[in-house]
């Protein structure tokens, strides 16, 4: 018996396995939008909302740190504040470009 968990672009997550170990969960393989590897995808999304799934769906675990190291330097050399709402949208769309999620 199989249970697939799948988004809206069906890309499958996890497959529960009957086999050899009940209700064991093993990631399905993505391919990185960022470097192009086949690899496991993130094992939930790293935020909230669609981005937050799509990210799950496109981007592999590696590129992920890389991001969140990035993403402190760019942080401290503009000195952005992550209370302001601006700040915080500047931010998010230097991280799509960073991991190639921009559609521009």
């Amino acid at each position: 018996m199989l249970c697939e968990r799948k988004s809206k672009n069906t890309v499958d997550y996890a497959v529960q396995t009957n086999k050899a170990e009940k209700g064991s969960w093993q990631m399905a393989k993505i391919t990185c939008r960022r470097c192009g590897r086949n690899v496991e995808a993130l094992s939930e999304p790293p935020m909230g909302g669609s981005l937050g799934q799509t990210i799950q769906n496109q981007i592999c675990p590696d590129c992920w740190q890389e991001w969140l190291a990035q993403q402190v330097l760019y942080i401290n050399h503009y000195g952005l504040q992550l209370a302001d709402p601006e700040d915080r949208k500047q931010l998010i769309q230097v991280m799509k470009e960073f991991l190639g999620l921009s559609t521009a």
